[in-house]
This record gives structure tokens, sequence and C-alpha cells, in this order.
């Protein structure tokens, strides 16, 4: 509260203000309030220092739309177990890995879509990974490894 609170002063003191407006979209996804985080994250300005980290939040905050429990995601690990080649399992599946934080397991996941189909409803699985790359970083050593692994797939 008291962040947020020091958050609001600066924005009125400056309306541009990029930190405060991503600390305040932060704030209102860890509260819950997914709708107000979409719309300050999407105010950030492309081409300031704020906005990868603004790109990150409302790629998690997509990846939690998607994914409404862990218990969606245990039925999304037994419908991959049961059938390897179940696309939809898998690609939700890696939506909901990433939804709670587990990304390797997500990229994993996706990266089995890619190599059973390349181009799985239109290139989402990869455009799912490229998002995830942003969330944990795009020059992380998961990132590199991961985008090596697809670039092999791909080319």
């Amino acid at each position: 509260d008291a962040a947020a609170a020091l958050y609001e002063k600066a924005i009125a003191l400056d309306s541009d203000h990029e930190g405060a407006t991503l600390g305040l979209a932060q704030i209102a996804a860890e509260r819950g309030d997914k709708e107000k985080a979409r719309k300050l994250a999407g105010a950030i300005t492309p081409g300031t220092k704020e906005k990868a980290a603004a790109d990150a939040l409302l790629a998690k905050l997509e990846f939690e739309t998607g994914c409404d429990s862990n218990e969606q995601k245990d039925v999304l690990l037994q419908r991959v177990k049961d059938d390897p080649n179940d696309l939809d399992a898998r690609f939700e599946l890696g939506r909901c890995l990433a939804a709670t934080g587990e990304y390797e397991a997500a990229l994993e996941s996706l990266l089995g879509v890619i190599e059973r189909d390349k181009k799985f409803r239109d290139g989402a699985a990869k455009d799912m990974m490229v998002k995830i790359f942003g969330i944990v970083g795009k020059r992380s050593e998961l990132a590199d490894s991961y985008r090596g692994k697809l670039a092999s797939l791909l080319y």
C-alpha cells in the first residue's frame, strides 16, 4: 500500500513518470486487478527503459488468462502423458507452466509442439516462446539456450 501511494504521488507530480506507472501496474497485477495492470503496462511508451518490463508483465498476464488453475495444469500434464502428440494439450500446458513461472518447462513443452508441427496455430508456439524470452531476459542463459533449439528446428 505504501509503495502504491508513493507511485501515485510520483505520477501526480509527473503524469509521464514511466517508472511509477510500471510500479503501479506490477502492484495491480499482484493484487489480482489484471485489467488495471494491463491498462497501466500498456501505457508505457515504446523505447523507454521500462518498456521491456511492461511487455514482460503483459505476457505474464496473458499466460495467466489462459490457465485458470493448477488443476487445469495437472489435467494438461496427464493429456500430454497419455498422448504426446496432442498438440493442443502441449500448447496449453506451455501456457499454464509459464503462468506459474515454470519457464524452462514451458519452453520445453512449446518446443515439443514445434518439433511436431512448425506451423501449429500459425506459429503461436514460437510466438509464446519469444514472449517467455522477454520475461526471463532476452539475453539470459535460458533464453539463449532455447532460442538456439528453436532456430535449429525452424531453419
